[in-house]
């Protein structure tokens, strides 16, 4: 008997091993525990940029964009700004030669929020073709403050109203344009000053007073004083710092002694790493932080120099065990890190008022030069710039001549100003080849254009499970092992709860948060314990909403990580549990392909 259940053992183990995936013809065996992606080098999307749609619900024109990059030779980056602006029916279309109509009415996201991915494509071909995020304001920075697009989106969108109310009168025409003249003119004075004010920061002496107090206290704020090793950490440091500094659970006040400071800049000069911290802070922000390198060594020497300072526990305490010579030890590259940050953080606090632009804004709208500029259209003016000024573009002529060229519909305003080069035509790349197909697990023939798309789908009602997905795997096989990425409309509840069932989004959800309907890219799958999972490329950044704690990890997902341990913008989802949250699923096909 044991013999016998051994061999029926065997035969699920084998059967448990390899997944099964269609390309249509031919069923497909994959490994266990193998993937593809087109994220691997060579591949598809491999140059793919992390997009975030930042507010301004684009996910359909993101996922437009990526899956136009897998499938458009040479691989280029889309623009998911101008393919959501082409496919959008809300005020883009409308005309403005009456000066009536206004465009801002919510929050500034009307113009972009929602959309199909079939029609975007026809939208886009309509345009005349795709255009290189190259060209887009918003889409090649490194946006620091969160909802930036929607906010330029916004205030653009506000300030241009107010365009549109005067164009018909040259008179006040004139009048907006040199009065947007005196704010630029006034912004950059302003800008400059603070410019000033950073240089004369940098030529400053190493604030290493602050950075000491930023480190220890870190050190401090760490520390469990209801440990022997804690408690004796704080009674040395109460030490080194002196009576004006306190240490307690509740409380800790510090003070560094010139003495304090004087010792450590002796000791970093005799480690020979001062001139080398002088230069490396002329440099750019970034290329520092991210030099681990000089951190580790930067952080050992505050290690050393803490470590001197903290003598041997005593005859029975060694903090922590193993140490040697009884020191306490510390983490050098942690001190490093916060050290390093400590001292950029005092040398920028006056740069940073020109990041958020808030002492740049104050000082204008303060300025006697602006008392004759109505205050509404002061504060319209401001507030469409504040934003430019963030994602870094000049402001010159050539934004004054663009923000004050009332154009005859609306959306072409809006789009030469935040898509400089995609009204070229030149510049555009051709999708004529492109063919677009929607494939519904329910019958949606009441809500499709299908003048836009080749649906598929049944004729009343739903799929079955088992139907739906075979679709799914056909789709994805077919496309992925072509090099092509595709598109998916999903309900996502799943990704706050994997346990609930929608029923391919006819089924209401109730009390989980987050979006109903979601669009996202299939960049990959693979066999994972003898179960399909499928890679998902979402728009929402680098940290996509993917759950990566121990208290928040979704049983459905598993987060893409990059090198450093980062989410990366991607994940990977069961099978099952993705289908039945499947609204849709569409593919592109470039016809001239062999």
């Amino acid at each position: 008997m044991s013999y016998i259940l051994f061999f029926v053992i065997l035969i699920n183990v084998s059967l448990f091993a390899d997944c099964k995936m269609s390309n249509g013809k031919t069923y497909v065996s994959i490994a266990d525990n193998t993937e593809t992606s087109l994220f691997e080098a060579g591949k598809s999307l491999s140059t793919h940029k992390t997009q975030d749609q930042d507010g301004l619900g684009t996910c359909y024109a993101n996922t437009t964009s990526a899956v136009l990059k897998s499938v458009i030779p040479g691989s280029p980056d889309v623009s998911y700004i101008h393919a959501a602006l082409e496919s959008s029916t809300n005020g883009w279309s409308q005309n403005w030669s009456d000066g009536k109509n206004q465009y801002v009415k919510n929050d500034g996201s009307e113009l972009t929020y929602g959309g199909f991915f079939c029609d975007t494509i026809a939208a886009i071909k309509k345009a005349g073709g795709a255009c290189p995020s190259k060209h887009s304001l918003l889409e090649n920075k490194e946006l620091v403050n969160s909802n930036v697009q929607l906010e330029l989106m916004k205030s653009l969108g506000t300030y241009f109203d107010s365009v549109n109310k005067v164009k018909n009168d040259p008179a006040k025409l004139q009048k907006l344009k040199s009065n947007l003249a005196k704010v630029i003119d006034t912004v950059n004075l302003e800008k400059s000053k603070v410019i000033q004010s950073c240089e004369a920061e940098k030529r400053k002496d190493l604030p290493l007073k602050k950075a000491l107090d930023d480190t220890i206290g870190l050190e401090l704020i760490n520390l469990d004083l209801s440990e022997p090793c804690g408690k004796f950490k704080a009674e040395k440091f109460q030490q080194i710092l002196g009576a004006k500094s306190i240490i307690t659970e509740d409380r800790i006040k510090l003070v560094i002694p010139p003495s304090l400071e004087s010792e450590f800049e002796l000791f970093l000069i005799n480690s020979k790493i001062k001139p080398e911290l002088s230069a490396f802070l002329k440099k750019d922000k970034d290329e520092v932080l991210n030099n681990t390198i000089f951190q580790e060594k930067l952080g050992s020497v505050v290690a050393d120099f803490l470590n001197s300072k903290l003598k041997t526990p005593g005859k029975n305490a060694v903090c922590p065990p193993g140490s040697p010579n009884g020191k306490i030890q510390v983490d050098p590259v942690d001190l490093g890190t916060s050290f390093y940050n400590g001292i950029l953080l005092q040398k920028s606090d006056v740069c940073n008022a020109y990041s958020e632009n808030t002492a740049i804004i104050e000082a204008v709208k303060n300025s006697n030069i602006h008392q004759c500029i109505p205050e509404t259209q002061l504060d319209e003016m401001l507030s469409a710039l504040a934003p430019i000024m963030k994602i870094g573009e000049a402001l010159d002529q050539s934004l004054i001549n663009k923000m004050t060229n009332p154009l005859s519909k609306f959306g072409g305003q809006l789009k030469d100003m935040l898509l400089p080069g995609c009204s070229k035509k030149e510049n555009l790349i051709d999708l004529k080849n492109l063919s677009c197909g929607s494939f519904s697990m329910c019958d949606q023939s009441q809500y499709i254009d299908l003048s836009n798309t080749t649906y598929t789908g049944p004729k009343g009602g739903c799929y079955d499970f088992g139907s739906a997905r075979a679709i799914v795997r056909m789709k994805v096989f077919n496309n992925i092992s072509s090099n092509r990425a595709l598109g998916i409309s999903v309900c996502t509840a799943f990704m706050d709860n994997p346990s609930v069932r929608t029923n391919f989004c006819r089924t209401p959800v109730k009390g989980i948060d987050g979006h109903s309907l979601h669009e996202m890219t299939i960049s990959g799958y693979r066999c994972k314990d003898g179960k399909i999972e499928y890679q998902l490329l979402n728009s929402w950044g680098k940290y996509n909403g993917c759950p990566v704690s121990d208290g928040d990890k979704n049983a459905a997902i598993e987060c893409s990580l990059d090198k450093e341990g980062d989410r990366d913008g991607k994940f990977w989802v069961k099978e099952d549990v993705l289908v039945d949250s499947t609204n849709e699923i569409s593919q592109l096909v470039n016809k001239a392909s062999p």
